[in-house]
């Protein structure tokens, strides 16, 4: 799964700040630990991204296009079991 991907290194993701005096409600981070830039290429791959946890699991990149995504998750995907359904001939 996510087969257009590349390691981001440093990882800088948008957050959301509670601060009502900023006209822009939101702010760089710099991501500690491994983090992926991936690229999803069909719906298989979006459903996993919309199951993550934001600002946990995945992050909006400061500058670029894609997700980011840790590798934690990115290992959760690769080890589970891929469901097969069977082709009617």
């Amino acid at each position: 799964m996510f087969a257009l991907r590349k390691p981001e290194k440093p990882a800088v993701g948008i957050i959301r700040v509670n601060d009502p005096g900023k006209a822009v409600p939101y702010d760089k981070m710099q991501l500690s630990g491994k983090w992926w830039r991936v690229f999803p290429v069909d719906s298989r791959e979006v459903s996993a991204l919309r199951m993550l946890d934001m600002h946990t699991d995945k992050f909006a990149p400061a500058v670029g296009n894609g997700l980011l995504v840790s590798d934690a998750a990115i290992r959760r995907y690769e080890l589970s079991p891929v469901i097969s359904f069977p082709t009617v001939e």
